[in-house]
């Protein structure tokens, strides 16, 4: 004779409570108060600044030298396409819009440091020479509209 195990069945009242679920109690995004301070600054905010130039109304002049011994790419984001520096050469990037977020890395990937001055009003000197320590490697900048040069 085959043996016939029962099947547990759950109750309606177990049913019901698998069933409930409790939603959070959220406000609409019109209704939320504006006053909730901001936890996360941003990061530019968390550092000091490199080195502060002088504005000539809004704009800066970014003079990039290339001290490495490789091309170099940069990028002026929102400005510029990625573009490429021979080793060895300079360009000079002409009224820039702060704030400006530069990027700039060796076709080698290798490491960098840059090396900033203040080439006068509105006139920021940028050297990129050769690192070997990845931890003082840097990868781009940062120019605040309060002058503000931050190494990124």
């Amino acid at each position: 004779m085959v043996s016939t195990s029962a099947i547990a069945q759950p109750n309606s009242t177990q049913i019901q409570t698998q069933k409930q679920v409790r939603t959070p109690d959220v406000l609409p995004l019109d209704v939320l108060p504006l006053d909730i301070p901001d936890t996360n600054p941003l990061p530019e905010l968390l550092r000091n600044p490199a080195t502060t130039i002088e504005l000539r109304s809004g704009l800066v002049d970014i003079t990039l030298l290339n001290d490495t011994n490789t091309e170099i790419t940069y990028q002026v984001l929102r400005d510029t396409e990625p573009r490429s520096l021979p080793a060895g050469e300079t360009v000079l990037l002409l009224e820039l819009p702060t704030p400006v977020q530069m990027t700039f890395n060796r076709s080698d990937n290798g490491f960098l440091d840059a090396s900033l001055e203040s080439a006068g009003t509105g006139l920021l000197q940028v050297t990129l020479d050769e690192i070997a320590d990845f931890a003082s490697s840097e990868a781009g900048l940062i120019v605040e509209a309060s002058g503000d040069v931050i190494i990124d």
